[in-house]
């Protein structure tokens, strides 16, 4: 398991985890192509401005599967971390994710219901 991370802050917090992370923006990640067999990413990108860029760079990295996980629609009032820059409801979240694969690739989308966030899933097989 190795993780990305934007800052060096929380690094500490993974170690403490006993989790090899890197220091590096998710729009251009320090790995080489199908370095990953599976790649997860899990509340990420509706917090970068360039969302297209940060899935094309998962797709990329993973070799047989990338997951994306965003919350469902407009949930600040249940974040008290850090601003979303972007919303996703199942039309433009299946967009957004089939523009950066290649129909080679298959998508599935899922809404996943939850008490506290309701999250939306995509699984891009390669």
């Amino acid at each position: 398991v190795r993780g990305l991370e934007p800052s060096s802050e929380a690094l500490p917090i993974w170690a403490m985890r006993g989790i090899d992370v890197e220091v590096g923006d998710a729009t251009a990640m320090p790995f080489r192509n199908n370095q990953f067999d599976t790649v997860i990413s899990s509340h990420v990108i509706e917090h970068i401005h360039n969302d297209s860029l940060a899935v094309s760079e998962i797709i990329r990295v993973a070799k047989s599967r990338a997951i994306v996980v965003v919350p469902f629609g407009n949930v600040d009032e249940k974040n008290p971390g850090s601003p979303h820059v972007h919303y996703y409801n199942r039309i433009n979240f299946r967009n957004l994710i089939c523009s950066c694969c290649t129909k080679d690739e298959s998508v599935e989308i899922y809404c996943l219901p939850h008490h506290h966030i309701d999250n939306l899933i995509a699984i891009i097989d390669k």
